[in-house]
């Protein structure tokens, strides 16, 4: 008789109950946002657009300035980048960028 435990099927399952809970603990982040609309938005209601943009989280805006940049610079053969978006976007937000 062997004294080795022998395995079961069930021993490559796994029993732990544990889930990430670090996605429970925030509200959900909205979509990025189309950078079209968002040119539409602006040139509409400049107010509306940056309302848009605070529902954002941080790193959600910097990747929609992003975005946004590549969209200016194809559509109006401009040279902007995100720094450029966010300076202005700042400014729509009252924070002084100087």
């Amino acid at each position: 008789m062997s004294t080795e435990p022998t395995s079961s099927p069930v021993d490559s399952l796994t029993t732990d109950q544990q889930t990430d809970d670090t996605d429970r603990d925030f509200f959900p982040s909205p979509a990025p946002l189309d950078c079209g609309d968002l040119a539409e938005t602006f040139r509409i209601d400049q107010a509306a657009a940056i309302h848009l943009l605070m529902t954002l989280t941080p790193t959600q805006r910097n990747l929609q300035a992003l975005a946004y940049a590549a969209y200016l610079n194809e559509r109006h053969a401009l040279d902007l980048d995100m720094d450029d978006i966010l300076t202005s976007w700042q400014r729509g937000l009252g924070f002084d960028t100087r």
